[in-house]
């Protein structure tokens, strides 16, 4: 086990300890401060992961519209091709 040196404190009103104790014994914690720890630590986690995907986001649609332009490109590049043949230019 990893020894913890740091205590963090914090208040809850009697209904948020009732729901806190509960939520405790569905999960099988062992104890609330593990519960506790893990909720924290899963939602450090979590921004972690969506600052990730934010981020893959951002790259994909930039990709995406560099896609998009290649296409609008091409499709001109297409009716241009289109009328020339139908005018006998090709």
């Amino acid at each position: 086990m990893k020894t913890r040196v740091h205590a963090i404190t914090f208040r809850l009103d009697e209904p948020e300890y009732e729901e806190l104790i509960k939520a405790v014994a569905a999960r099988g914690a062992r104890s609330i401060s593990d519960f506790a720890r893990s909720a924290v630590m899963n939602k450090l986690a979590a921004q972690k992961l969506n600052r990730f995907l934010d981020d893959d986001l951002s790259t994909l649609g930039i990709r995406l519209d560099t896609f998009d332009t290649a296409l609008r490109e091409l499709r001109r590049h297409i009716r241009h091709l289109l009328a020339m043949s139908e005018h006998g230019s090709i």
